[in-house]
């Protein structure tokens, strides 16, 4: 199985560096590709590579069984009683809820509505014949990972750039930590969506429930030049999203925008030592080092939410805690809450993932905890801010 992905150069249209299962010989398997590129073209790299890593271990045993494009074949014919009564000797383990999904997703967009229950008896002839396969494709949403009060509250002291705690080590990298960690906390975003976060991103618009100019942030995906070899992307179509930003993120945002993006090389707004747009690994490992700064008493917190660290993922569910009890706190209906929920966390309407998060209501300090963040912040930006003014 080889998943390829093609950077982009100066050549090669825009959209056309996405990840692709080749064969032996480098050339790109049809229904993967087409699969990649019509079916899934909104979808993120990283999601993409996942079920084609595992697709592509069907491909090898259908060429090695049956001669080179079978599986190709079989679904273009949708016949697929000649692959299932083969001799299968795996070498690899592929996921089975991956190549279902795959299956059925090309099956329904190319026509063969019919053929889909060929395909997944297939698949599932394979699974009852090779009950070691592993099946480890989409997983049932995560339980609840929302932060306590006190693990928040030591996380936010070693984020805060002018601690003596913050364990990052020039000044540049504490500010810019610091709006990553605000940037996950307060809107909730996927480690890929605060990647791929541009300067442009940000923009002023007059609210007329207001009546005044709020600042939003828009996520969505780029078509910028990007270094990255995995490039952030956007989850699913319901994740293109514009967010209110609260005034001290985006005074925070400014702030480290004026003073540590200076002779940025890319349009990005998190860039690297090196000046390179940051990738999602890095965000990952910012977090990390984070944890291990926290105090005996956050960690054994933690340890008793079975938790060791604190991930990105955490934060999102700790947003996601602080809006449902702000929605709460302005009496809206939960029906009516669940819905803001999806559009805030770019979920589809008939997610089920606010569901999960309501059982956080029972939380009672998490507007405070959401306010005593942004005071935090304020009262962190008020000891350094005019710096930013005369940059």
């Amino acid at each position: 199985m080889n998943v390829q992905l093609i950077h982009k150069s100066d050549w090669i249209p825009s959209g056309f560096d996405r990840p692709t299962l080749v064969n032996r010989w480098g050339l790109p398997r049809f229904y993967a590709t087409y699969w990649t590129e019509i079916i899934k073209k909104g979808s993120s790299d990283g999601s993409v590579i996942r079920v084609l890593s595992s697709v592509g271990l069907l491909y090898e045993v259908a060429d090695d069984v049956f001669g080179a494009g079978a599986l190709d074949v079989a679904i273009a014919k949708c016949d697929f009683a000649r692959i299932a009564n083969g001799t299968v000797r795996w070498q690899r383990k592929p996921s089975i809820n991956y190549a279902i999904q795959f299956l059925a997703d090309v099956m329904r967009h190319i026509g063969h509505g019919e053929g889909l229950h060929q395909a997944i008896l297939f698949v599932e002839r394979i699974k009852g014949v090779y009950s070691d396969l592993l099946a480890d494709g989409p997983k049932p949403p995560p339980p609840l990972r929302a932060l306590p009060e006190t693990v928040l509250t030591d996380l936010g002291e070693v984020f805060d750039p002018t601690s003596s705690r913050n364990p990052f080590r020039t000044e540049s990298l504490r500010w810019r930590n610091y709006t990553i960690f605000l940037l996950l906390l307060l809107l909730g975003l996927r480690r890929s969506e605060c990647a791929g976060i541009m300067v442009s991103s940000f923009s002023e618009r007059f609210d007329s429930r207001l009546g005044k100019t709020s600042r939003w942030v828009t996520i969505t995906n780029s078509e910028e030049l990007d270094p990255r070899y995995e490039r952030p992307g956007i989850k699913t179509v319901s994740s293109h999203r514009d967010l209110p930003l609260p005034k001290a993120l985006e005074d925070l945002v400014e702030f480290y925008r004026l003073n540590f993006r200076k002779n940025a090389l890319y349009p990005y707004l998190l860039m690297s030592q090196k000046r390179l747009p940051l990738s999602v690994r890095q965000i990952s490992d910012i977090m990390d080092c984070a944890s291990m700064a926290l105090s005996d008493f956050a960690r054994a917190e933690l340890t008793a939410l079975r938790l060791s660290d604190v991930s990105c993922h955490d934060l999102r569910h700790t947003c996601a805690v602080f809006q449902l009890q702000s929605y709460q706190d302005r009496g809206i209906p939960i029906a009516k809450a669940e819905g803001k929920l999806r559009r805030f966390f770019g979920w589809c309407d008939d997610s089920d993932m606010p569901r999960l998060y309501g059982k956080a209501f029972y939380e009672p300090k998490a507007h405070e905890l959401y306010e005593n963040t942004l005071e935090r912040t304020r009262a962190v930006l008020k000891k350094v801010y005019p710096r930013a003014a005369h940059a």
